[in-house]
Parts: C-alpha cells; sequence; structure tokens
C-alpha cells in the first residue's frame, strides 16, 4: 500500500478513494489513518476488520475512529451484527473524523462475499452485485469528483 501511495503522490494524484472487499477494508481504514492528505473516501463491501482485534492483536474500535474520510460500508445479511450502522464499528465509524459522513447500504439478501465470489446467473446475486457497484461509483464521484469516466484524472 505504501509503495502505491508513493508512487500516485510522485505522479501527481491527490485524491485517492480505496474499495476493500471483506479483509481489504482492514488496510483501507489504516490507509485512511495514515493519508489523510490523500484518500479522500473508501467503499468497503462485507467488511471483516475485526481481524484487526483477533488476527493482529491490534483494537478494531481504536482503529476504526482513526480513519480521516467518509467510508460507505456495504454489509451482506450474514455479516457480523457489529458492521451493522448501530453495531461496535458503526458506532466507531461515526464518531471519526468524517463520520458524519458515512452511509450504509446493506444487502440483506446477500451472504459474506457476494460482490466478488457470488453467482451473477442468481438474479438477485446480480441484482445486488451491480447495485453496490453503482453505489460506490456514486460515492467515488462525490468525494473524488470524477465525471464518469473520469477515474483516470488527477
Amino acid at each position: 500500500m505504501d509503495a502505491a501511495i508513493k508512487l500516485c503522490k510522485g505522479n501527481g494524484i491527490t485524491k485517492i478513494g480505496v474499495f476493500g472487499f471483506c479483509y481489504g477494508g482492514h488496510p483501507a481504514c489504516w490507509a485512511s489513518s495514515e493519508n489523510q492528505d490523500l484518500i479522500s473516501c473508501g467503499v468497503v463491501a462485507h467488511p471483516s476488520i475485526q481481524l484487526e482485534t483477533y488476527a493482529f492483536g491490534g483494537n478494531m474500535a481504536e482503529l476504526v475512529k482513526s480513519v480521516k474520510c467518509p467510508f460507505l460500508i456495504a454489509p451482506a445479511g450474514n455479516d457480523l451484527p457489529l458492521f451493522a450502522e448501530e453495531g461496535e464499528f458503526g458506532s466507531a465509524l461515526k464518531a471519526s473524523a468524517k463520520g458524519a459522513e458515512c452511509v450504509w447500504k446493506s444487502y440483506p439478501d446477500m451472504s459474506h462475499g457476494w460482490t466478488c465470489r457470488g453467482d451473477l446467473a442468481d438474479e438477485k446475486v446480480k441484482r445486488d452485485v451491480e447495485a453496490v457497484m453503482k453505489d460506490a461509483s456514486e460515492f467515488f464521484k462525490k468525494y473524488l469528483g470524477c465525471s464518469s469516466g473520469g477515474y483516470g484524472s488527477k
């Protein structure tokens, strides 16, 4: 992550949006907490950020409170209750620097991992994959200032 951020800065990029799937939400939170001048927003689908506590011996709530940008959180129906907007994670994220701008879009018909491992032949999965990608795209456009198709701009 550090190498990618250095490369972006070296190429004049001034805003980055991070997108984490499952565990990918963990490094997305760290990137935001450590690079507030560059990371402008983030999206996390079916989060597993509790690994900060259970795998790395840290404190998930403290990590989440330290993020510096708004996040869109998209939990699946069977994700841990702590990832609900009213759960432990949600309360911590709302206490972060941009917590008032954070958004939850729940997908109750989906199972953890649906965005990247779901069967798109299943109409419900296809519907919700398309919906979360549309929500993520709109969230990125809002905070990165991109017009449609403008994801390569600085």
